[in-house]
């Protein structure tokens, strides 16, 4: 059967009548269609897992949409349904976005889309699936992914990598590696533990980046919510701020006050929860994705990645070690 069919099969289940569909994108990962209508225009998209996994993800869309939060308005079905199944394959409905994806490397679009990111963030505090469904979450489990990253590190210390770099450089990654330990510490004594006692939880969007956000007329809307699960909102915040340190290839000090600023602004922090951003960000983030996850997949690190990450991480500590306590 041909895409365009497909596509048309699936409508059906809709009171949307196209003029035209067009195969935006069509890969193992998803297939978006563009749909236009005599008077509006729809993404129709087929969702890379089954109802039970993305069951949560399309339920806790419209409880962001429904708080005003900036993604894409999801088209109920002619029975009212938030999806559509055929051949036991998940289709959702959106209204389409017209705009352009913004380029990090701009302040004014890493600006829109940090404060974008804050409204996200608040709109999606108290979700709770209305339908029983499989729940995506990594609520409380920070101290468990820390020791298990650090495991990780000290494996990779003990391996012929690490035992072929100069001593000036395994210098470095035992500086780094004690800054890993010391994160996990103030993890424990921070309010962490409190605020995941909490009953209203917060959403991350896990995938945060520039091809899924888009900047409009009307101000960003982030996309492609497939990722998302319970977790507190440092998460895709730590994210964000280390990829754009890779880019710039050093701790930029002013960048990551600006890119809390702009986020603080929409979605306000009190001390303890900056002190546990400040945490986050102090653990060598940078330094395991860039070196232990490609060593745990067995994958080749260059010298130029291990060099960046060293260079990162140890900016980093000068300029985040007055700041946590």
């Amino acid at each position: 059967m041909k895409l365009s069919d497909l596509a048309r099969i699936v409508l059906l289940s809709y009171n949307v009548y196209p003029k035209s569909i067009e195969l935006i994108q069509g890969d193992k990962k998803k297939t978006v269609w563009r749909v236009v209508t005599s008077d509006r225009c729809y993404g129709l998209k087929k969702l890379k897992h089954s109802l039970e996994k993305m069951h949560f993800s399309i339920q806790a869309h419209k409880y962001i949409e429904h708080n005003n939060g900036p993604v894409p308005r999801i088209i109920r079905t002619r029975k009212g349904s938030l999806y559509s199944i055929d051949n036991e394959q998940v289709f959702v409905l959106y209204d389409w976005i017209d705009g352009k994806n913004p380029s990090f490397s701009s302040s004014s679009d890493l600006q829109k889309a940090t404060e974008t990111l804050a409204r996200f963030h608040k709109a999606s505090i108290g979700f709770v699936p209305a339908i029983p469904c499989r729940v995506s979450s990594k609520w409380g489990k920070w101290m468990d992914q820390y020791h298990t990253m650090m495991k990780h590190c000290h494996k990779w210390k003990h391996s012929r990598h690490y035992s072929s770099l100069s001593h000036a450089d395994q210098r470095h990654i035992k500086e780094i590696m004690e800054n890993g330990e010391r994160a996990k510490k103030l993890l424990s004594r921070s309010n962490y533990e409190n605020w995941i006692r909490k009953k209203k939880k917060w959403i991350c969007h896990l995938d945060f980046s520039e091809k899924n956000v888009m900047i409009t007329k009307n101000g960003c809307v982030i996309l492609d919510l497939d990722s998302i699960t319970y977790d507190l909102p440092m998460r895709d915040l730590q994210m964000i701020i280390h990829k754009e340190m890779v880019k710039k290839e050093t701790w930029d000090s002013i960048l990551y006050h600006k890119m809390i600023a702009w986020y603080t602004r929409k979605n306000p922090l009190t001390k303890d929860q900056l002190n546990l951003l400040y945490i986050v960000c102090f653990f060598p983030h940078t330094f395991y994705e860039m070196v232990i996850n490609p060593f745990m997949k067995h994958k080749q690190v260059s010298s130029f990645q291990l060099a960046r990450a060293i260079r990162i991480e140890l900016a980093k500590k000068k300029a985040l070690a007055a700041m946590i306590r």
